[in-house]
């Protein structure tokens, strides 16, 4: 404030003077104030505006102009912590201060948010009071939804603060491993730290191993209010595999899934059919299944070693099919057949195809110098393309 002084005292009516700032854009002072009967000073009410410089005026009839300079200047920055974290739907204190106690009047502090989808404030505006670097009771922040927002602080006559504040959340698998005998769907279940925000929250799925399971798409979302998510998996072949789940401002959770064989599928270690031939391919399983299992027959050479059929079917209960599937030699060599079921530990057979070869005449005489044929049977009609034989002469 300042203090305007009348050369006598006012008369009995009083006495009006008209009082303006040069510069209202840094002070604002009141039209005119009044003398009262017989005063000799009166006080003027000066506020601050922002930093610059205002010369003040006072003037009546029949009274020179006085005037007085009023600086408005910076006492310093205001004090926000920095590093600030919230979790979502949490609330945490946010201390405004001072760089040094406020003067008379007290200091008013305009608070907000830069981004009121993600965080607020809970006063739009805070007194500090005089002598006091902070108020009374300091403003919370409120996490509304994860990412990162910041709260901007101003006052007259100080510098203005900004500081971002990240707003997190964290994920957990319960439980947050599973093993389980064979192959069958699974069902992982992501719990939220808080209810979901308006909109939902969307957190990124992957697999390590996704041929032991995979997640059944690239992310899951909790839908508003909810904190609660299913995640189905598919599951592939036994083995282990870590499902995580992340998002922004959200730490990676896993779930560790281990899938136990049910049992191996059994056939056996070498079959040697003779060209032409076609010998039981024994399939088993090494304990009855409570469910019919299906069984892939594949051939490493279908060229030489064909299977009567690409699948055999063992029924629930039972360890064999009713009707064993057949192997047949088709060229001289050797293949592999492997028999594999989901779940189970898969088998192969190393078959080897034979043929025997023989002269119709075991002996022949040739008198002198002539060319007679020998007649060479084989044990079997020779396969698509023909076969090859070496011959040679031991003298």
């Amino acid at each position: 404030d300042l203090t305007l002084n009348l050369s006598g005292p006012a008369p009995a009516s009083g006495l009006v003077v008209n009082i303006n700032s040069s510069n209202l854009a840094a002070v604002t002072v009141p039209s005119t104030v009044t003398f009262a009967a017989t005063k000799t000073s009166v006080t003027v009410p000066v506020t601050g505006i922002a930093v610059g410089t205002s010369v003040i005026h006072a003037s009546a009839a029949a009274l020179a102009d006085t005037t007085a300079t009023v600086n408005v200047v910076n006492v310093g920055a205001i004090g926000l912590p920095s590093n600030a974290t919230v979790g979502l739907g949490a609330q945490v204190f946010f201390p405004v201060t001072l760089p040094t106690p406020a003067p008379a009047g007290g200091v008013t502090v305009s608070l907000a948010s830069t981004d009121t989808s993600k965080l607020t404030i809970s006063a739009a505006s805070i007194t500090i009071p005089a002598g006091q670097t902070g108020p009374a009771t300091q403003p919370m922040i409120t996490g509304v939804n994860v990412g990162t927002a910041s709260i901007t602080a101003s006052a007259t006559g100080y510098t203005s603060a900004t500081q971002p504040v990240q707003i997190f959340a964290t994920v957990s698998f319960v439980p947050p491993t599973l093993t389980i005998t064979g192959v069958a769907p699974v069902t992982a279940v992501l719990n939220l730290s808080s209810a979901a925000p308006a909109g939902g929250l969307t957190v990124n799925l992957s697999s390590s191993n996704p041929g032991v399971a995979n997640v059944a798409g690239p992310t899951a979302t909790f839908l508003a209010g909810q904190a609660t998510v299913n995640v189905p998996l598919t599951t592939g072949t036994p083995g282990t595999a870590v499902i995580h789940a992340s998002g922004t401002n959200i730490p990676d959770a896993t779930f560790t899934l281990t899938i136990l064989p049910a049992g191996s599928v059994n056939v056996p270690a070498t079959l040697s059919p003779s060209l032409g031939q076609s010998v039981p391919l024994n399939v088993s399983l090494s304990s009855a299944p409570s469910s019919s299992v299906t069984i892939t027959l594949v051939s490493s050479d279908p060229s030489r070693v064909s299977i009567s059929s690409p699948t055999v079917t063992i029924p629930a209960g039972q360890t064999t099919p009713f009707i064993q599937p057949q192997v047949t030699g088709l060229n001289i060599g050797t293949a592999t057949i492997s028999a594999s079921a989901p779940g189970y530990t898969s088998g192969s057979t190393a078959v080897q195809v034979g043929a025997t070869i023989a002269f119709q005449q075991p002996s022949l005489t040739i008198t002198g110098a002539v060319t007679q044929n020998l007649t060479l049977n084989l044990s079997a009609a020779a396969p698509a393309g023909g076969l090859t034989i070496n011959l040679s002469s031991s003298n």
